[in-house]
């Protein structure tokens, strides 16, 4: 026991599933959210968060997924439901806040990292060292203090204006510069996790180290990063 714990979570009230990119399609539970017994719990209707987010001025900045906007849509609902479980954790003042989703088959324990992040200073964020896909890795993460864990959750402020510059909203590469922006520390460690599909199928992942398989795009995407916060100062 590392301290007091509390649970927060945002769901959509999603009755069924059509994803042509992932393969699924099928009827879903509403009451699954119940497995988690959280101590703050929000459930929405899906779309509502759509015209908030300026879904149809992000559509003009391009189809990263090229799949008639499926997966942008899929993405601005995700943004918007951390904005909000991050919105409740963060008025009951949180040292740390470890964002996980609950659609993921975690392979290790998270105390080893525990250790390390209630030693680590304000303004960090543990981030998966696997498949940043030229970003960061977006599927969890463990933030110190508010300010990192404003800038992980609350990313969906950034959207559009980094849509604007980068020609499009890519998930890692979003979360990437609002962590830059915000000037969090980041830190990786290799707690794996991995998809599960609707039908209860688990997904083969890549766990090598992003570093490794790109060991080149560090310094360019940083030289990337420095450019698009330029262009925003400016604008």
């Amino acid at each position: 026991m590392v301290g007091e714990v509390r649970t927060f979570a945002h769901f959509f009230r999603q009755v069924e599933i059509d994803n042509p990119r992932s393969g699924e399609k099928g009827m879903l539970r509403d009451d699954e959210h119940k497995l988690l017994a959280p101590n703050h719990l929000e459930l929405e209707e899906p779309d509502l968060c759509l015209d908030k987010m300026g879904f149809q001025i992000l559509k003009t900045y391009g189809d990263v997924w090229n799949d008639e906007f499926r997966s942008l849509r899929n993405l601005v609902h995700q943004l918007h439901s951390l904005d909000r479980v991050t919105i409740a954790a963060l008025d009951w003042k949180p040292d740390i806040c470890i964002f996980v989703r609950p659609d993921l088959m975690y392979w290790n324990s998270f105390e080893k990292v525990l250790g390390k992040a209630v030693k680590a200073p304000d303004r960090t964020a543990f981030i998966p060292s696997w498949q940043h896909w030229l970003g960061l890795n977006d599927r969890f993460s463990l933030c110190i203090g508010t300010d990192a864990i404003r800038a992980y959750g609350a990313r969906q402020n950034r959207a559009l204006l980094f849509a604007q510059d980068a020609s499009g909203l890519h998930a890692e590469r979003l979360l990437r510069h609002a962590l830059e922006q915000a000037e969090v520390n980041v830190r990786r460690f290799n707690v794996r996790a991995s998809r599960v599909r609707s039908d209860g199928q688990i997904l083969r992942e890549d766990f090598r180290d992003a570093r490794l398989v790109f060991p080149r795009t560090e310094k360019f995407l940083k030289r990337v990063g420095r450019r698009v916060a330029q262009r925003s100062l400016f604008r």
